[in-house]
């Protein structure tokens, strides 16, 4: 499944932001971090949204794997939190859709699935995911995740001529 172009026919803005801290909690994430969260559990979204919410996090939060490609580039997140069974497509393509995204994001998937603890970082970094929690997880233990996760991400900024001028 290919994830829809923009207007523009970019598949994803490449402006960066600069983070600052300002405004938020202590031990917050940086506020230009935007999270797509993919949790078809009701109640587990609800959680966590909230959660992260009152960390400081910017979350949009979707039910299915399918929702996540449809609104990808409206929300162009820079993390993308799933779970392995999300809805009607399963967390297992939606990162491999995700991958072939011209900026894809670190991913951090969270899962029911008792057998994911067996998982080695190869085999993590070969699907493409950046961390992976197995519930039942604390949520100070998620957020310090997300945070570890997006600090390890590079920024890349080309400084030219003009720029300097």
């Amino acid at each position: 499944m290919a994830i829809p172009e923009d207007e523009g026919g970019s598949s994803r803005s490449s402006a960066v932001d600069l983070p600052s801290s300002e405004g938020v909690p202590a031990g917050g994430p940086l506020p230009a971090a935007r999270l797509l969260m993919v949790e078809p559990d009701e109640d587990f979204g609800r959680l966590v949204r909230d959660y992260l919410a009152s960390r400081g996090w910017s979350i949009s939060w979707v039910r299915d794997g399918r929702d996540a490609v449809r609104r990808w580039n409206d929300l162009a997140p820079d993390l993308l939190i799933t779970e392995l069974g999300a809805g009607d497509l399963d967390g297992f393509d939606l990162i491999d859709t995700i991958r072939r995204t011209a900026y894809p994001p670190p991913i951090v998937v969270l899962t029911r699935l008792a057998g994911a603890r067996i998982w080695d970082d190869e085999i993590l970094r070969e699907l493409g995911v950046s961390a992976l929690r197995v519930r039942p997880l604390r949520f100070p233990e998620l957020a310090q995740t997300l945070e570890d996760v997006i600090a390890a991400v590079p920024v890349h900024i080309t400084i030219t001529e003009e720029s300097l001028k």
